[in-house]
């Protein structure tokens, strides 16, 4: 008679793939791939958000009229949050943006089709 050994494994042991981590609450001040301030993306809730384009460096006068202002929308695949509405949407391309969580905070690292455009950070 043959014997066959049976391994019992424990689920928590297995790896599963990671959670999508949503970007939390708040305000993520933005620059451009040259590091000048050029936007604040908050979120404003799940799957919400907002974008203003500022006009000064310190983040505090903003361009009232610039058409990539607005609110919008969003969803989460895995690390990537997908713009799914919104003029920040229509006027940077159709961007989508890596997620990342570090030390120093969360970061939206922000690209389209044509490459990297805006890293956002909370901090």
């Amino acid at each position: 008679m043959r014997r066959t050994a049976s391994i019992l494994i424990p689920l928590s042991t297995l790896t599963a793939p990671a959670m999508a981590q949503s970007p939390h609450t708040g305000i993520y001040y933005c620059t451009d791939i040259a590091y000048i301030p050029n936007g604040v993306f908050a979120v404003t809730g799940e799957g919400s958000f907002e974008w203003k384009a500022v006009q000064t460096t310190d983040y505090k006068t903003f361009r009232e009229n610039d058409p990539s202002n607005g609110p919008g929308t969003f969803h989460m695949e895995g690390d990537l949050m997908i713009i799914d509405s919104g003029n920040f949407r229509s006027e940077y391309g159709n961007p989508s943006a890596k997620v990342v969580t570090n030390k120093s905070g969360m970061e939206l690292w922000f690209a389209n089709s044509r490459g990297g455009l805006i890293n956002c950070s909370d901090e």
